[in-house]
Parts: structure tokens; sequence; C-alpha cells
């Protein structure tokens, strides 16, 4: 048999050509924004404002001496692929992620094709004499973490699609070494909702101008323009970590109604922060947790398959959940306190690219027996059997 592994990462490159509009950079003039162009992506740019975002996949292979045979393009520098399966939590938590490790060898590289440098032919150097394949592309590609990567195996004579793919988002890269490697390692979707990276809500930037007493019913907030930036007309804040107020705004200044939630009107301190509230009421949880996913994860939404969650939670749970969250708190806490009290299990499907929900239940009463008989040779007429459910 022969196999075929092939890892694909989408990068960000830009869609514009250098200085033409709405591309502002130019390298003349009394203003030049560089001494050399771009190489089309972000961490190059001199435009930053009219960047404009257009997705190019790089695909890599193990290199095998029939890999031409496939007729699949793509770079045979792979030296090793390691693949860690996910553990599913039932009605605990968020289980842990899977995970995928690649290693690639280092190379010289002429600088062409899409997701590579478009001005190599007007540069004063030869490419193959300056600097590496994988030098380069961690120069040009800092921005990784979050994106798409794939590991995708098959046979020889498979086309791509038929092959077995599987997903990941890139979570970190080392590299390139001094003895020429670049490895990387990536995690499902799920990572998304750690919590070194995912609050919810997001931390407020608004603290109290002034000292406050227990009676008083506006505060102003600082620094000045916060109000519009950050806080809506009407909400509920957490002053000091101590109350709960709700609230309406104009500019930066908050008229409140004190001791709100199940908290005391308290004196607060001018720099207390003033923290915007998260609250679901009455809500169906897989609107709760796809909310928490999309909003303060940065989940993207296509992994969600929404309506089928709440096929899921319709059937067999009907209920809803209220709660105030006035903290910033992870979001993988958040969800996995809803999975216990829903009964639930949320993982990630890595060959659908999708996250998946389910509520935990019964197995029915009417579901199919099936009965697995063995016979001994040494008795002819004697039986063992074992039912299963």
């Amino acid at each position: 048999m022969k196999t075929l592994t092939f890892v694909e990462i989408d990068i960000d490159t830009c869609a514009l050509s250098y200085g033409v509009a709405p591309c502002t950079a130019t390298l003349a003039g009394p203003n030049p924004t560089g001494t050399r162009k771009c190489f089309n992506t972000k961490a190059t740019c001199q435009d930053r404002p009219n960047y404009s975002n257009a997705p190019v996949t790089l695909r890599f292979a193990i290199g095998t001496a029939y890999l031409v045979e496939s007729g699949i393009d793509a770079l045979p520098c792979i030296e090793s692929v390691s693949l860690s399966p996910g553990t599913i939590s039932l009605g605990e938590n968020l289980g842990t992620r899977s995970s995928l490790s690649v290693s690639f060898s280092d190379f010289p590289w002429p600088d062409t094709g899409p997701g590579y440098d478009p001005y190599v032919t007007e540069r004063p150097y030869d490419p193959f004499k300056q600097g590496s394949y994988w030098g380069k592309f961690r120069a040009r590609q800092p921005y990784l973490r979050g994106k798409p990567i794939r590991i995708i195996r098959g046979e020889l004579g498979q086309a791509l699609a038929e092959m077995d793919t599987r997903h990941f988002i890139l979570e970190s890269f080392e590299g390139p070494s001094l003895d020429g490697r670049y490895s990387l390692v990536a995690k499902d979707a799920l990572k998304m909702a750690d919590e070194d990276r995912a609050l919810a809500p997001k931390l407020s930037q608004g603290f109290l101008v002034a000292d406050i007493d227990a009676a008083v019913t506006s505060a102003t907030l600082s620094p000045a323009g916060i109000g519009n930036l950050e806080y809506p007309a009407a909400g509920i804040v957490a002053i000091g970590g101590k109350e709960i107020c709700d609230f309406t705004r104009v500019g930066d200044v908050l008229t409140l109604v004190r001791g709100q939630h199940g908290t005391e009107a308290a004196e607060h301190d001018a720099q207390d922060r003033a923290q915007l509230c998260l609250h679901y009421v009455g809500q169906d949880p897989a609107d709760i947790i796809a909310d928490l996913f999309t909003t303060y994860a940065q989940v993207p939404a296509e992994y969600i398959p929404l309506p089928a969650w709440k096929a899921e939670t319709g059937a067999f749970l009907r209920r809803v959940y209220t709660r105030l969250i006035a903290e910033p708190t992870a979001v993988n806490k958040l969800v996995s306190d809803l999975i216990q009290q829903g009964a639930l299990a949320v993982w990630w499907d890595d060959k659908d690219r999708i996250i998946r929900l389910q509520v935990l239940r019964q197995i029915a009463t009417d579901a199919a027996i099936s009965m697995r008989v063995t016979f001994s040779p040494a008795r002819c007429g004697s039986a063992s059997s074992r039912t299963s459910a």
C-alpha cells in the first residue's frame, strides 16, 4: 500500500499590488513608506489601513519516491507527524484537546508562486542564496496562531477530496533551528475557549473619576471618551467588584440604580473599575454556548451548527438558563458549568470541522438487542452467549 500524508496551512496574504490604489505604499517622494517593497503579508505591510486579506493555502508532504505519481502539488519537506486524540468528558467539561505536531526540514526556495514574494524578479538578490524557506516564512508570517491547518492522509490514486482530512487550529511554532528544523503544534478548535485567551465578559477599561457614597445615583467614568467606546446606552455594571448596578449612560456619565442583583449599595473609591456584566435571561443553553464561543472566544460561526444544537436541546433538555456574570471568567469554565448543569457533551469533530453538542440521555427501552453466539469445538452441543444493547 502506497500511503500519502499532506499538511495544509492557510496563511494570510494581501490581494493588492504595491503602490497601486487603494494601496498607498511608495518607495519614492518626500514621504516613502519603506526602502523596499513589501511581501504582501501583514507583517511587512506598509499601508495597514488598506490591507486586503486574501488567504492562500500552502501544502506540504512527507517525501516519498512515488509522491510525484499522485499529481498533487506539495513541498516534500515533512519529517514527522504526530497526532494525539482528545477526550470527551461526558457531563463534566470540555475534555482534553486533540493535538497535531509536525516537523519540517528547511531548504533553499526561489520565492515564487501564490503566498510567496510577488516582486521576486525586482529584488536585487538571488532568493536561492539569501535566506531559507522557513526563515523567510517565519519573518513574513508571525501571526499564525489560530490559523486553520489540516492533516490529510490517503493512498496513491486517491484525489485529495477522497482522502481522510482532519482539521485543527495552529497553536504554536518554533524555528527554524540551527539544524534546519521548523516545527508547529496545532490543537482542536475548542482550544480557543481556554482561559489564557478567552474571557466573558471582556475586561472593561472604565474607572470611576471620583469617590462615591452609597446614596449617589450617578458616576463619571475615566478615561475621557471611554463611555462611547465601550459602554452601551443601558446595561448592568459591577463597581469595584462589590456592587452591581443597573445603568443608563450619556457620554461618560452613568445614571445608576444601586444595589441590584443581590448586592447592596456601598461606598466606592476613585479608580474602582466599572465592569460591564454579561447577563443571560431564560436562554437555551445552545444559544448561550454559541454566544460564548463566537463572541468571546472568537470561534468561527461556521464551526457551530446552531440549528442542530437547538434541535438536540429542544428535544431532550427543554430547559432555559439565567445567569449574571459580573467578572471576566474563562469561557471554557462557563461552558463547563453549563455542560454539568444540562448533562451535555460538547466536542470538536475534526473530520466535519464542527463543534458537536449532545444531551446525555438513557438508551431507549425499545433499542435493538443483538446476540452473539459462540460454539465450542470441543463440545458440539454446548454454547455460550453474550447480549448487548
